[in-house]
């Protein structure tokens, strides 16, 4: 029953362009936005890719034959981590892992067979690059 009611939400039928929203949002906001800020942004995009994998009917997870290399090397990264001498540090230091690791899935599920999409957010990426240039100008000139 819940399940059903969810599926008919509004958030979950829009659920692609959320994704997308915040995506480009955190690409705007990567030059100019601290660090913990960069978290919690790729946590929710995270957190929304995720309810699409849960609730959205024709949704099916796919990997390619680069995602296995990729999770051996969080096993043994993680696997480190616990066998560290320094474990809170490594832990932290695994935490930013997992972010990266979560924004590839989530970066590889909205960019999967879109060249609009793709090009939108490469876009983004230029237009954030070129603000962050004029800005460097202005300041190499003015103090």
């Amino acid at each position: 029953m819940i399940f059903r009611l969810l599926n008919n939400s509004l958030i979950v039928g829009k659920i692609d362009y959320i994704i997308m929203f915040l995506i480009v949002i955190l690409l705007a906001a990567l030059p100019f936005a601290s660090t913990n800020e960069i978290g919690i942004l790729a946590g929710v995009c995270f957190l929304m890719f995720a309810v699409k994998l849960l609730f959205k009917k024709d949704r099916k997870w796919t990997f390619s034959r680069f995602d296995r290399p990729i999770f051996i090397y969080i096993a043994i990264a993680g696997l480190s981590v616990a066998l560290s001498p320094l474990f809170l540090p490594s832990l932290k230091g695994y935490l930013k892992l997992l972010t990266y690791f979560c924004l590839y899935l989530t970066f590889f599920n909205v960019l999967e067979g879109s060249r609009k999409r793709t090009y939108i957010l490469l876009g983004v990426v230029a237009l954030s690059a070129f603000i962050e240039s004029i800005i460097a100008v202005y300041q190499n000139f003015v103090g």
